[in-house]
């Protein structure tokens, strides 16, 4: 099985790596906060050590540490599906399949090696008819033998208690495990003052929802659950839920590196926005100062005039909520937008 990384974050996002099959993957520092991938420049940061299907991770001097699905390690083994973190850049671990980047690069190792795919077997050519009369039937089968309990081969690795804390267990952690499972059910979030659920249908996420601050879709929903840190969750096996539109056709491997990554982007801007229900004005600004704005810019001076308050900009925004924030903390610094002195 040939694997690759595929690069979530910087100027090489959406980009695959083949590792090799056996070797060093070396990871080094490119020009400002980017990555250079196995291209034996710069200074060595981490390293992938390959030995056929086991891959281990190696911090190899990264300034700020190597992160393994959000933990601090020096040294980890990754599967695919882990997501790893090494400055401002994210990638996560993945099998090479027909559709990837890097398919005709795989294909072209396994040949040189001398693997080769198995050819499709050629049809039966029709029987012929005969004149003969027909043999009589093999006699009936009484009795079949005990089919094999298969069961236990769909069993996680390891096992994880149906409540506790987030500070024992994070949600990432929570979800790959109860959708590696193949399980049906909902995971009850609580933190104080508020309670937020995730709702899993044979191992997809099908729906996600906040209580006390509906998003406009299931995916922001679940995009924001990431952010709780701390409460109590309780594991509640169930029938299966139809799958929401947001959450139809995503990779869940994608989806939580994505909402993993956006927790931790997102913490910075959210302290420097004023509280939720905060209601918000465009500044005393002198003349032609708004047609200078970009397009994002001038559509979130229209969602201040129309919703007012922080939280409501948010919401009636199309794109993520990363993306919000930042062009309303860039509004509120140049005093585009302020926070009105009177009602």
């Amino acid at each position: 099985m040939a694997l690759a990384i595929h690069v979530l974050t910087g100027k090489a996002k959406g980009q695959e790596y083949l590792l090799p099959e056996d070797g060093d993957f070396i990871i080094t520092s490119g020009g400002g906060e980017e990555l250079c991938f196995n291209e034996g420049a710069g200074k060595p940061l981490a390293v992938l050590k390959a030995i056929k299907d086991q891959v281990t991770l190696q911090d190899a001097g990264a300034p700020e540490g190597v992160f393994v699905n959000r933990k601090k390690c020096a040294e980890s083994p990754l599967k695919e599906g882990d997501a790893v973190r090494i400055g401002k850049t994210r990638f996560m671990l993945v099998k090479v399949i027909k559709y990837s980047p890097v398919a005709k690069a795989a294909r072209a190792r396994a040949a040189d090696k001398g693997e080769k795919v198995a050819a499709p077997a050629k049809p039966a050519p029709a029987p012929r008819t005969s004149t003969k009369a027909p043999a009589p039937p093999p006699p009936a089968v009484t009795s079949l033998p005990p089919r094999r309990d298969t069961t236990a081969l769909k069993r996680p690795l390891y096992e994880l208690p149906e409540s506790g804390t987030l500070q024992e267990h994070s949600l990432g952690e929570l979800l790959r495990f109860f959708c590696a499972a193949g399980q049906s059910g909902v995971l009850s979030l609580m933190i104080e003052g508020d309670i937020g659920a995730v709702q899993i249908n044979e191992g997809q996420i099908a729906d996600a929802f906040i209580a006390s601050s509906p998003a406009p879709s299931a995916k922001r929903a679940l995009y924001r659950l990431f952010r709780w840190k701390h409460g109590d969750y309780v594991w509640q096996p169930g029938e299966a839920h139809p799958i929401e539109p947001s959450l139809q056709g995503q990779s869940l491997q994608t989806m939580l590196a994505e909402a993993e990554a956006e927790s931790e982007a997102i913490e910075g801007l959210l302290a420097a926005l004023p509280p939720p229900e905060t209601k918000l004005a465009v500044g005393n600004l002198p003349r032609g100062a708004l047609a200078k704005l970009s397009p994002p810019e001038m559509f979130i001076v229209g969602l201040v005039r129309l919703h007012g308050t922080v939280r409501a900009i948010i919401d009636h925004h199309p794109e993520n909520d990363l993306v919000v924030c930042r062009l309303l903390v860039g509004l509120l610094r140049r005093n585009i937008l302020c926070i009105p002195t009177t009602p």
